[in-house]
């Protein structure tokens, strides 16, 4: 409709009416919504309730017994016995909305399904929940980390072979809090949830 407007333009309008949105209201972090109920951790199953659950995933129904035998062999094909369990903890982890200041580095040969079975869950989880950034933008741009506002899941990809700013990363995830600073809009912090 403006064939004269720039991607910048574009960006700069959409970002302050952005800024100009109300807050989404408070969300039931026991609460998964999907297409064919709304999931309750403490319960166990399904329940009726009128408060917003804190994620959703509208185009997935909960299978009750589910058997993903291609992911299962891509997550677990490739570790130690003694690790899977460990393993099977951070997986359940990533969708509950709670403070876990751990950090999962995950390394191997090319080729064994690192990056996989990654990938799978990052579009399970979509843009919504997840995120793949790269150490320094995250490190160094506050707009990038308040893109992490919300979600459960954080991939950094290629970290360095010599890492120096595991500090700034302990400091940034080792607290309760994150703050960050979206493009026209006031600094701000927020729950962290984050699972990296």
């Amino acid at each position: 409709q403006y064939p004269q407007a720039q991607k910048g333009d574009i960006d700069e309008i959409r970002s302050k009416l952005y800024g100009l949105a109300k807050e989404l209201p408070e969300r039931n972090k026991d609460l998964i919504v999907f297409r064919n109920g709304t999931y309750s951790f403490k319960e166990g199953g399904f329940v009726k309730t009128d408060d917003i659950a804190y994620t959703g995933f509208k185009d997935y129904d909960y299978i009750e017994n589910p058997n993903p035998e291609i992911f299962l062999d891509v997550m677990f094909g490739n570790i130690k016995p003694e690790d899977i369990e460990r393993l099977k903890a951070g997986l359940s982890d990533i969708l509950k909305p709670v403070f876990n200041p751990r950090l999962s580095v995950i390394q191997g040969f090319s080729g064994v399904g690192k990056s996989t079975g990654i990938s799978i869950i990052v579009k399970l989880l979509g843009k919504q929940y997840a995120m793949i950034t790269e150490l320094e933008r995250f490190l160094k741009d506050p707009a990038t980390r308040s893109d992490t506002k919300g979600k459960l899941f954080l991939v950094i990809q290629e970290l360095p072979e010599i890492w120096t700013d595991v500090n700034k990363m302990k400091i940034i995830l080792g607290e309760q809090k994150i703050s960050g600073r979206k493009n026209f809009q006031d600094h701000e912090d927020w729950d962290n949830h984050l699972k990296v």
